[in-house]
């Protein structure tokens, strides 16, 4: 046994009771951060029924109330933003499975885990691609939106003209937007698209009886120039100077302690078999391969191959491993991370208002299809999730009850929704907002119950997109970054349990000498 070993075992023996006794460790069910199907985000939050009801349903089902009396609503608009479906993992995954799968045709391996010499594997020309599963996701996720929503498709045979599409210029977001299209037609149309440099057009004629054709072309613009549903690529080089290398510096320290390490020692023992030591696998591989376990149960709802080779409890490390980069590069970690989303939050906002101002001009539904990078800042930008602990290496522990999950603010085919509602009273009608987290309400602080008037949602929203300029900011701190200061971290008040912790680290370096 190596002294690695011997360390990892005293920190199973020491560490792990001595975290017991400072705290539960909750009921929270480990996931997959952004690589977890749709599907089983809300089986997570006992959100599924939710998703299947009329909006007059799931506002009496969560005590939602207004003053005039919910019977007196209407919908008069919906404006909502979707990440693409369940996707394939990128090409430089696939490459290092496969690398894997390869030392494990070569080498010996536990009897248990020979059949991972014969995994499928996803062709590269698939990589990043959206899935079957995916393109289920969307075309599921409109047909319960026009369920929720009857009043904003009240023709049996809808008018695309009727609503606005638009898409990142990314093939997965594009196919996502198609399958959603399909959704919204119904099942008795053939759609046909015809593509052009920056927009597609998608064209549907029923299978039956006389034909009635409906048609919609959705925009999108190039990758590298997407200041509405790409922002974080027009801000990127100022918010890496902003984040200084601190999410590469949290995720190594992560990387490279206790928890992570315990979870690679469990899996390399399982891989080389009882008594025969530790299989030839990296920390990164074994991060890697719960990934794939994530993509598994999304792609294909498999538990039986990448998963079983991790206990339940094993996947909470990896989780926050992925949960420290989207906390520090995409959300709470800096402040430019999520009011760059700004410009995303104003179309909202317009939209909205153009319901109100022109009903018979404006369109019943707008619907937008992104990536995590945009719903992650947004949902940020709201202030949801804000949890009183930053995200950091050293508080995995304290963080375990976190809101902040990545795997419930943008899944595959997650979405953020702001319904538009008119409520009469007395011939007076107020509008009022409704925002909705992958088809749930959810309450803002802004505002004053779930059903919130429209001014002072705006006046809540305004506030928290602020002036939405970032030319001369940015243009400081790429003045000034190489003058910068290490990032110290956030200000954290450490608790007991990390006292114990260092002087555990302490006696466990004393006791290497031992070994020398």
């Amino acid at each position: 046994m190596d002294v690695l070993q011997v360390e990892l075992s005293i920190f199973r023996l020491i560490f792990f009771p001595l975290l017991t006794l400072c705290g539960p460790v909750g009921n929270t069910v480990p996931l997959y951060a952004t690589k977890t199907g749709y599907d089983l985000s809300l089986e997570t939050t006992d959100s599924i029924r939710n998703s299947q009801l009329h909006w007059l349903q799931l506002a009496e089902s969560t005590g939602a109330s207004v003053p005039e009396g919910l019977d007196n609503c209407t919908p008069y608009g919906v404006y909502t933003v979707y990440r693409h479906g369940t996707r394939y993992p990128s090409d430089g995954d696939l490459e290092d499975v496969h690398n894997i799968i390869e030392r494990l045709r070569s080498t010996d391996v536990n009897p248990e885990f020979q059949y991972l010499r014969n995994v499928t594997e996803v062709p590269i020309s698939n990589a990043s691609m959206l899935a079957d599963s995916g393109w289920s996701e969307m075309r599921e996720l409109a047909g319960r939106l026009k369920n929720r929503f009857p009043e904003l498709f009240p023709d049996s045979d809808v008018d695309l003209g009727r609503y606005s599409f638009q898409s990142t210029g990314k093939t997965r977001t594009i196919d996502s937007a198609r399958g959603y299209i399909e959704g919204v037609v119904g099942d008795d149309q053939t759609c046909q698209t015809n593509y052009s440099e920056r927009a597609f057009t998608v064209r549907c004629t029923e299978n039956a009886g006389s034909p009635t054709p409906t048609s919609t072309t959705v925009p999108h613009n190039p990758i590298d120039n997407d200041p509405l549903l790409r922002f974080y690529d027009i801000w990127e080089e100022c918010t890496e100077a902003v984040n200084g290398g601190r999410t590469k510096r949290e995720q190594n320290e992560f990387r490279d302690g206790p928890e992570i390490g315990e979870v690679w020692l469990r899996v390399a023992q399982e891989l080389a078999g009882p008594g025969e030591g530790t299989w030839d696998i990296s920390r990164e591989e074994v991060i890697l391969l719960s990934e794939m376990c994530g993509y598994d149960r999304a792609l294909y709802n498999d538990t039986e191959t990448w998963c079983k080779l991790f206990e339940l409890e094993d996947l909470y490390a990896p989780e926050y491993h992925s949960e420290l980069k989207n906390y520090w590069n995409k959300a709470y970690g800096f402040s430019i991370n999520y009011r760059i989303s700004c410009t995303l939050a104003q179309d909202a906002l317009n939209y909205l208002q153009d319901r109100v101002n022109s009903p018979l001009q404006s369109p019943l539904g707008n619907f937008k299809f992104a990536h995590s990078e945009t719903i992650v800042p947004l949902v940020a930008l709201l202030g949801l999730f804000d949890d009183p602990l930053p995200l950091v290496a050293s508080n995995f522990r304290e963080n375990i009850n976190r809101t902040f999950r990545a795997a419930h603010m943008s899944p595959f085919a997650g979405n953020v929704a702001f319904a538009l509602y008119g409520c009469t009273s007395d011939s007076a009608v107020t509008f009022r907002v409704q925002t909705l987290l992958n088809e749930s309400p959810v309450q803002l602080d802004f505002c004053n119950g779930q059903f919130c008037s429209l001014e002072e949602f705006r006046t809540g929203l305004e506030r928290a997109i602020g002036t939405c300029n970032f030319t001369e900011e940015c243009a400081e701190v790429l003045l000034e970054v190489t003058t910068q200061q290490p990032d110290s971290g956030a200000d954290i008040t450490y608790s007991v349990c990390l006292n114990f912790l260092l002087a555990y680290v302490a006696l466990i370096a004393l006791s290497f000498t031992r070994f020398d």
